[in-house]
């Protein structure tokens, strides 16, 4: 069986600096890819894994297996980062009031997509939930 896997080469700080197909029996080559990485160990990868690599200094995928670690794994950064990095700007406006209909006898938002009068908001190739049926304002109690 080949010995060539998906790792993560991984600094003392924790910090995943690369991405890389290595032979991990290979000793000559894990120990050049730490020392031009400055790393001090590897992780093999699995396809499920996200690993964000990033030219920001903040923005660091880490991996910790210590059971002391808040979570195990490979931990991504921040939401806040990753939309920084992404070049958006979250605004979101502070909800007061949701305005709402009752519509044979149950609550709905006025721009709920089960009210018949709102499909034209819809999203392309929206279905209605199981379980769910399509009103019409034409019943507000």
């Amino acid at each position: 069986m080949s010995s060539i896997k998906s790792i993560a080469l991984v600094n003392e700080l924790g910090q995943v600096v690369n991405h890389v197909m290595a032979d991990t029996d290979d000793v000559e080559v894990i120990e050049m890819l730490h020392a031009v990485w400055g790393t001090t160990r590897y992780v093999d990868t699995t396809m499920e894994d996200v690993i964000v690599l990033h030219k920001d200094d903040d923005v660091w995928t880490t991996h910790c297996d210590d059971p002391v670690c808040e979570q195990n794994g490979f931990n991504l950064p921040s939401r806040d980062i990753l939309l920084r990095i992404a070049g958006v700007e979250e605004t979101q406006p502070a909800v007061t009031h949701i305005e709402t209909v009752t519509i044979n006898g149950r609550v709905y938002p006025k721009d709920s997509l089960l009210i018949k009068e709102n499909a034209s908001t819809r999203p392309e190739g929206w279905i209605l939930p199981e379980g769910q049926e399509e009103v019409s304002m034409a019943d507000v109690d």
